[in-house]
């Protein structure tokens, strides 16, 4: 009767563990049929509801992982919607609006990562937003005319 054992049967329920077994227990032991509808309850929202929406967000985020590290690893370029990152490790970007602020630059450039333990690390669309906020030492940018050499 404290709190951690109501914890403990919460969680026995909430992993479907003998659920109705201390059902049993604890109608006995309050005697009102009124318990019995907090279980079922109890079952209906946490383990058909909220659990479920628990492993479909968790699966959903794997799968989303999963696919972005399949186009990586098959070279295929990335579009963030601000740039394009190819497997050459070069964000291709117009100047006008990068990362949703309007600059003063006009063309198009492209950014050399020159760091590959931070390209590998990160994601490439993670790698577009640290693009703009480290220090100009990791990165070449250049005006995309002035790139081929």
């Amino acid at each position: 009767n404290d709190l951690l054992s109501g914890f403990n049967v919460l969680f026995n329920l909430l992993v479907v563990n003998n659920w109705q077994v201390q059902a049993d227990g604890i109608l006995a032991v309050i005697g009102t049929k009124w318990t019995r509808l907090f279980f079922v309850f109890f079952h209906i929202c946490g383990v058909i509801i909220v659990n479920n929406l628990v492993v479909a967000f968790i699966i959903d985020s794997f799968m989303s992982e999963w696919n972005e590290a399949q186009e990586q690893g098959a070279g295929g370029e990335v579009n963030t919607g601000d740039a394009v990152i190819g497997s050459d490790k070069r964000a291709y970007f117009d100047a006008e609006e990068v990362t949703g602020t309007k600059t003063n630059l006009s063309g198009e450039y492209v950014a050399r990562v020159r760091d590959d333990a931070l390209f590998l690390s990160t994601r490439k669309s993670d790698a577009l937003k640290n693009l703009f906020t480290k220090g100009d030492s990791l990165f070449d940018i250049k005006n995309k005319s002035d790139a081929s050499a």
